[in-house]
């Protein structure tokens, strides 16, 4: 095989290369930006179920602050009647107070979670933009060895001029 023929060979090769890189680059990033839409919206949806979970949260703790103040008044009230009937209801009232808690507990540990998540959902964003920047670095050095290709044509060429074949 003659030179000539190695090099039409190899810048077959490395135009083929080059189609593949720019194909793959092309889906890369369209799947990179269809990621962080997806992300963005999913993002959007969390603050507004956070924000929704906030307003149920105050809604039912100003209703429960309400309530409880309520049954301390009936309380109050019904003090001289039945003594063991209060003790009763204060009990019940702690323990709705403690499920509350709990509730509120699990709500805080749901938020906690999805604040991971987010984090989580950036890192890989991140990641996503970090493997771009490595094609982009091998796109470079695919033109760099293209770039050899030829100063290996042009001297190939002196030197066919020089010494013939």
């Amino acid at each position: 095989m003659t030179m000539k023929e190695r090099l039409a060979q190899s810048q077959a090769k490395m135009d083929e290369m080059k189609a593949r890189v720019a194909k793959a680059s092309e889906k890369a990033k369209n799947a990179r930006q269809m990621r962080r839409e997806e992300i963005e919206a999913e993002m959007v949806e969390i603050d507004r179920a956070i924000e929704e979970l906030d307003h149920q949260i105050d809604a039912q703790i100003a209703d429960d602050i309400a309530t409880f103040e309520g049954d301390i008044a009936a309380e109050e009230t019904n003090r001289a009647i039945a003594r063991e009937r209060r003790e009763s209801k204060k009990n019940t009232a702690l323990l709705k107070a403690q499920m509350r808690v709990n509730a509120a507990k699990e709500r805080v540990a749901e938020k906690k979670a999805a604040k991971e998540r987010d984090a989580q959902e950036k890192r890989i964003a991140d990641l996503l933009d970090y493997a771009d920047r490595c094609q982009k670095t091998a796109i470079a050095y695919a033109l760099e060895a293209e770039a050899n290709i030829f100063a290996a044509a042009r001297e190939t060429a002196e030197y066919i001029e020089k010494y013939g074949e």
